[in-house]
């Protein structure tokens, strides 16, 4: 099973709702830059910042096994160089 970009951001976006996180949520589109997602508490003033990565495509792809490696990579420096000194906001990678 592929799990695509868009099936693991709407699993996120699901388990944050459960976790109370709901408003103003943000979803970056497919051709956009910046943030993946990014939501507040319902009661608190605390925000998710969440940068997510899919599996590669197999037909487009020579080797997917090295492929997840970069991505993973690329996403790991994406959410470290958002990341600031202000206690309100959590990060996370999917």
């Amino acid at each position: 099973m592929i799990l695509t970009e868009k099936f693991v951001r709407e699993k996120i976006i699901d388990w944050l709702s459960r976790k109370g996180y709901s408003r103003r949520l943000q979803i970056k589109g497919e051709s956009e830059h910046g943030i993946d997602i990014k939501v507040r508490h319902n009661r608190y003033p605390r925000y998710y910042i969440v940068e997510v990565k899919g599996d590669p495509d197999p037909k487009k792809v020579k080797h997917p096994g090295s492929r997840r490696e970069v991505s993973f990579i690329y996403v790991l420096g994406q959410i470290v160089s958002r990341m600031g000194y202000k206690a309100k906001y959590l990060y996370a990678i999917g």
